[in-house]
């Protein structure tokens, strides 16, 4: 994305933010910013902003009032932090005595295990964060773990209410990879692999009869994790997904396998 010198930035400086399809309270929840996510302004009005989510090159809306703008300078000296990202299931940092709550997976930049910076300012962080590399990839099966139970929320963000689609997200951000937030060009993503015995930690399983409807995070070869009400840990096998509670086939017919970590 081009940084033309007309656009305006933004930068996410709350716990969450909804964003929706359209400027209304009434419009559907498309995904949510989290703590230290960056976007650009498309244009403001009286109550909303209309923004495009830098690294979701997501189109939504969000109220004025959540709006925290910065300039062009400032963000282009963001792009250049360090990212980590909050791996405990809820911490707080101190942005000049105002304490803000953080989920999981929330983003700091430049942190040095005390300290996260914002331009000129350092922000005291009291918790744990994580660096994005693919050699956080046996941890990463241990961070993701934390997201069981997390309740199901259509188009949410965290640990509070995720989707399918934002668990995958969440997975992968981990290991520095942005995965759409369009789960038809998901699976167009990575290369596929034929056999399920051949799965490893982090392969995409996408299932359905005549469309997709489902999907799932291999954790092993024998266990997935995806959203079924809530997060679960479930077996799998070449025919589908197995509940651990009536150990039987909740999920059927595996359409194609995705590995994204080559």
């Amino acid at each position: 994305m081009s940084l033309d010198k007309q656009k305006k930035f933004g930068k996410c400086n709350l716990s969450l933010i909804s964003v929706k399809e359209a400027p209304s309270m009434d419009s559907c929840q498309i995904t949510q910013l989290l703590f230290g996510e960056l976007y650009v302004i498309q244009s403001v009005n009286k109550f909303w902003a209309e923004i495009i989510i830098f690294d979701k090159k997501i189109i939504g809306y969000i109220p004025k009032s959540q709006l925290f703008q910065i300039t062009k300078k400032e963000f282009e000296q963001i792009l250049q932090y360090k990212k980590f990202y909050t791996t405990d299931i809820i911490s707080s940092i101190d942005i000049n005595g105002r304490i803000i709550i953080l989920p999981f997976g929330s983003l700091l930049y430049n942190y040095d295990g005390m300290n996260c910076t914002f331009v000129d300012s350092k922000w005291h962080f009291m918790g744990n964060a994580l660096k994005p590399s693919p050699k956080n990839l046996d941890f990463i099966e241990i961070l993701v773990k934390k997201m069981i139970n997390a309740p199901y929320q259509e188009s949410g963000n965290s640990v509070l209410g995720i989707d399918s689609i934002h668990l995958v997200s969440t997975f992968y951000k981990f290991i520095g990879i942005n995965t759409p937030m369009n789960i038809h060009d998901l699976y167009q993503m990575g290369s596929p692999i034929d056999l399920v015995k051949d799965c490893q930690l982090g392969d995409i399983i996408f299932f359905g009869e005549k469309e997709i409807e489902h999907i799932g995070i291999v954790i092993n070869k024998n266990n997935i994790l995806h959203v079924d009400g809530h997060v679960k840990m479930d077996q799998y096998d070449y025919m589908g997904i197995v509940s651990k509670e009536n150990k039987s086939h909740i999920v059927k017919k595996i359409r194609m396998i995705r590995r994204l970590i080559l």
